[in-house]
């Protein structure tokens, strides 16, 4: 308090950091990376890695997303699948197919997407929104709920055929593993086949 009775308060400046560093933290937590729920993760990388009827890829994405939360991220699912796709899951989101990034829960047209969104399509038998919708119920009925697991063997990654065997030539063993008749190929880490010096 100065001498004729007045309490100064802070600078204009301190407000001004304080409200953009309130705002920074606002655009974390609600940012596609943080701010998503693990269903709806969990549902674009379904779409994204197998299309409008990802069948028996989604759980298996799924137990890959499981084993990674555990293995690496202490069971935080949102960190196991921004680490499995971060251009999908990052802030901002960077895939090519830019529509992917506004697949939403509520089901609204995505941005970037040209082809009609309610109009039902002959090749998948639904509307893209109605095929996204139901995604999303396999998504959250997993995360809920997780099912028995989808593979002979727990997978620990999904790719191409040429992708694992990228991963073969990197020094790692791996062994694909049955998960049904999925587009992707499932594949489980053995050991380190080699020391990379």
């Amino acid at each position: 308090m100065r001498d004729d009775g007045w309490t100064p308060g802070p600078s204009p400046w301190t407000l001004v950091l304080w409200a953009l560093a309130m705002l920074g933290a606002w655009c974390w937590l609600t940012g596609p990376a943080h701010g998503q729920d693990p269903a709806t993760m969990r549902a674009r990388t379904c779409v994204s890695e197998a299309g409008w009827s990802p069948g028996a890829d989604c759980p298996a994405i799924a137990a890959v997303a499981r084993w990674r939360a555990r293995a690496h991220h202490d069971g935080d699912l949102r960190a196991a699948l921004r680490a499995l796709s971060p251009r999908l899951h990052g802030s901002p989101c960077s895939v090519t197919r830019g529509w992917l990034c506004d697949l939403d829960p509520d089901g609204h047209r995505p941005a970037g997407l040209g082809a009609p969104w309610v109009r039902v399509l002959p090749s998948i038998g639904s509307s893209r929104r109605d095929a996204w919708l139901a995604v999303l119920v396999t998504a959250r009925a997993l995360v809920d709920v997780p099912a028995r697991e989808p593979c002979a063997v727990e997978p620990h990654a999904w790719g191409s055929g040429a992708d694992l065997r990228r991963r073969a030539l990197a020094g790692y063993l791996w062994r694909e593993t049955d998960c049904g008749p999925t587009r992707n190929h499932f594949g489980r880490l053995l050991v380190r086949a080699v020391d990379p010096d």
